[in-house]
């Protein structure tokens, strides 16, 4: 399912919770109670939305920031897959051939793969290619100073691939504590209900209600997104991010 729609789909259920909620407080509340606590439900609410806000805020700059810097270190992996490709170009017969076949069988598995960590797997074959890289390299013995340069790039670049894949695979399995979510949903339906139970009666109140629940379950979807952006879905726009940067080099020379 697309994410936008996986996004929709949990603001609509937490909108029809948050009415349900609301109507079932209004059959078993009394409107005296109601008016009595309405004074001190207004000062509650202006606190829990201050500092609930503050914290959703802080926490969705964050998530904003680890998804860009998932983003930073795939265009890094990207890079270095391209400067591997125009080094291998310039080294000799059968080795340019090989090399150059090695890593686009790299591109390939690494585009390959995000579908499977979106899932919580993992593909071996990246890893087995950059040890095929590794090896490749290491078998060619350079005849001149120009290919022990060539080879000596080419080793940087390698070694850069490994690097950006191995930050790339920890930054997956980095995720939010478990405090922290416990904290976040549980303020929300706190602020919820005390929205609900304040505003029992009228249309026009379950129409705030239902916006402020849309608001923070949007909120909390957003954070839990950008904070595993290849599970939650954002592998989908990577990927042809990844593949469309590599695509667009001058004259497609980096595969020939």
């Amino acid at each position: 399912m697309p994410i936008t729609l996986r996004a929709l789909l949990v603001v609509a259920v937490a909108v029809a919770l948050a009415l349900a909620g609301r109507a079932a407080l209004g059959r078993y509340s009394r409107p005296e109670w109601v008016a009595e606590a309405q004074p001190t439900a207004d000062m509650v609410i202006e606190a829990m939305a201050a500092l609930y806000g503050v914290l959703v805020a802080f926490l969705l700059s964050g998530a904003w920031e680890r998804f860009d810097q998932t983003r930073g270190t795939m265009m890094l992996e990207a890079n270095a897959i391209a400067d591997l490709g125009q080094v291998a170009a310039l080294f000799p017969e059968p080795l340019r051939d090989e090399l150059s076949a090695a890593v686009e069988a790299y591109r390939v598995s690494v585009i390959a793969e995000l579908p499977q960590l979106a899932e919580g797997g993992r593909s071996t074959e990246p890893d087995a290619i950059l040890d095929r890289l590794w090896r490749i390299l290491a078998g060619f013995e350079p005849a001149t100073p120009a290919q022990v340069d060539l080879q000596s790039r080419a080793f940087d670049a390698v070694e850069e691939l490994a690097d950006q894949r191995r930050f790339r695979l920890q930054a997956i399995r980095r995720t939010l504590p478990p405090i922290l979510w416990v904290i976040l949903v549980g303020g929300a339906a706190a602020v919820l209900v005390v929205v609900a139970s304040s505003s029992a009666d009228g249309r026009l109140p379950a129409v705030y209600l239902a916006l402020l629940s849309a608001m923070i379950s949007f909120a909390l979807f957003a954070i839990y997104a950008l904070s595993n952006p290849i599970r939650s879905g954002l592998a989908a726009e990577l990927a042809p991010f990844l593949e469309g940067l590599l695509r667009g080099l001058p004259d497609g020379a980096l595969y020939r």
